[in-house]
């Protein structure tokens, strides 16, 4: 581990979890708003703990359509879950 604490951690695809289809099969040309929407979640340092962030975007205009934070990781974490 190194010296500051920090130590790298990445997503553990070896489990028998669900996992979403592709469905955009490597296409991401959208004709028009709201058709496409793209999320990801990502943690921030926080005092003494971690703070998540959801965020959603529409892939048409790349523009912010919905992001919540919350102190845990737990499904209804993303907007609309």
């Amino acid at each position: 581990m190194p010296r500051n604490g920090f130590r790298v951690c990445t997503t553990d695809s070896n489990h028998a979890l669900p996992i979403a289809p592709n469905l955009l099969d490597r296409n991401f040309s959208v004709s028009a708003p709201g058709r496409v929407r793209l999320a990801d979640i990502t943690h921030v340092p926080a005092d003494e703990d971690w703070l998540y962030l959801a965020v959603v975007l529409d892939r048409f205009s790349r523009k912010v359509v919905g992001w919540a934070t919350c102190c845990h990781l737990r499904t209804e974490l993303p907007p609309g879950a």
